[in-house]
């Protein structure tokens, strides 16, 4: 019987330490290794059938030993030469050889790299929401600046919200981008030079956190007097609280629609206690919502990955 869970994480993850904590304690093997360990802290190999292994400086897996992959936070693979077209060539070489061998595992893979790549399609995601029945906002993602002041104007107040996280440091210090009211008159031509999401400001009394791990849900309640709670962690109240069954069935039609096992989603509560979908992060933070609510998540990914292929659906 398959026993090992691969973690592929980045060093120093404890959201990975939590969870693999949990897995030994079911009595799983877990090999813990990044893609930038390769090649110079991992090699392997495999074959046309499928057979093959990989060894760390601590231990050797083979593959067909391997019961589920979780892909948490990976640092991308870099291989080292002078030569930068030489390093980029390598670097793909790399990606087609050791990162696909990983992927072509048989097991449980929570979630899936190319599935997780489609599910951050924003617009892809609130067409599927829709689709099956959630309240999504108005919302135009655009680089036509008459469009957007139209749109602000039709359905204001209107948010602007980042499409992905910017990824771009000031003094040392990543650079963050919270939703924000944005008026008509303060959309310029600058809107042109790239693409800009705006949505229509949902009337909430509280924000909703759930995370979807595998068939458990965990949702919490978060409030505060901010637009967008990520802005100010300090002042925020968190309560775990019960799906409605129409949310509960919605979200695992969403996840089953993108073949997740996995996703973090985001909706706004309404007075009337209508979850509104803003988004869902199929690679979405959950670690500190457990520190907060005492909520088993890091039991119940465990779990998941010690099932492996069984039962998950």
């Amino acid at each position: 019987m398959t026993s090992t869970v691969m973690v592929v994480t980045e060093l120093g993850d404890t959201t990975a330490d939590s969870v693999i904590e949990h897995l030994h304690s079911t009595g799983m093997r877990v090999a813990r290794l990044d893609l930038v360990d390769f090649p110079g802290r991992v090699d392997f190999e495999i074959t046309e059938t499928g057979l093959g292994s990989l060894a760390t400086p601590t231990r050797t897996v083979f593959f067909n030993d391997v019961r589920a992959v979780y892909w948490r936070r990976p640092t991308p693979v870099s291989c080292q030469y002078d030569d930068p077209a030489v390093a980029e060539f390598a670097e793909r070489e790399a990606r087609a050889g050791f990162v696909a061998a990983l992927k072509a595992l048989p097991c449980l893979h929570v979630n899936y790299p190319d599935f997780t790549r489609r599910a951050e399609n924003k617009p892809l995601q609130l067409q599927h929401a829709g689709r099956l029945g959630f309240a999504v906002p108005a919302t135009t993602i655009t680089n036509r600046p008459a469009r957007a002041q139209s749109f602000a104007q039709r359905h204001g107040p209107v948010v602007y919200k980042s499409l992905r996280p910017p990824e771009i440091d000031r003094d040392g210090e990543p650079l963050a981008i919270w939703a924000g009211t944005v008026a008509p008159e303060e959309i310029t031509g600058e809107v042109a030079a790239t693409a800009h999401q705006f949505q229509a400001q949902v009337d909430k009394i509280a924000d909703i956190r759930l995370t979807a791990i595998g068939r458990e849900l965990f949702a919490v309640r978060i409030d505060s007097d901010v637009l967008d709670w990520r802005s100010d962690y300090d002042q925020l109240r968190y309560e775990p609280v019960e799906v409605p069954e129409d949310v509960s069935k919605a979200v695992r039609r969403y996840l089953d629609g993108f073949s997740l096992h996995y996703g973090c989603f985001d909706f706004a509560l309404t007075a009337a206690g209508t979850w509104v979908f803003l988004e869902c992060n199929p690679a979405g933070q959950w670690a500190w919502l457990e520190d907060e609510t005492g909520l088993p998540m890091a039991k119940s990914f465990a779990e998941l990955l010690a099932r492996g292929m069984h039962g998950i659906r």
